[in-house]
């Protein structure tokens, strides 16, 4: 990779994080079209387009963004493995969620709201004691 300084003489960059770790995906078009394999399997290629890819150097993976073509919202988010461009899928957006998140569907699942005048007591003993810490230790240790 070059940049250019003041004088017009390139200046090469060190390699980057992918390369440095030879990942087998090196750059944002790579994951890009991973990604696009997996939305055309799934016939989904039409409605979304991509953000901008981006490397998770900690975890080894690439997070490619889904936007709505439409909307052009975040829709989900593909994850691929770094090293072996496998894409994740327990890690990507499920397919449900996306389409759903296209059609401006409200999701199917809602979690359970405990009523906010049920209250449920902890199985953890409540003590309060007021003392001199050298008293309490005394009495904790009788224990």
């Amino acid at each position: 990779m070059e940049t250019w300084t003041t004088d017009n003489e390139p200046d090469v960059l060190k390699d980057s994080v992918a390369e440095k770790r030879n990942y087998g995906i090196l750059n944002t078009e790579a994951a890009r079209e991973v990604a696009r394999l997996w939305l055309a399997q799934n016939d989904l290629s039409d409605a979304v387009t991509f953000g901008l890819p981006e490397i998770d150097d900690r975890y080894h993976l690439w997070r490619v963004p889904l936007v709505g073509a439409d909307s052009g919202e975040r829709v989900g988010e593909v994850v691929v493995h770094a090293y072996t461009s496998l894409l994740l899928e327990d890690k990507s957006t499920s397919l449900a969620t996306i389409e759903a998140r296209l059609l401006h569907r409200t999701s199917a699942q809602k979690k359970e709201v405990l009523d906010k005048k049920t209250y449920k007591p902890s199985n953890l003993r409540n003590t309060v004691a007021l003392a001199r810490q050298s008293l309490l230790t005394t009495i904790w240790r009788r224990k």
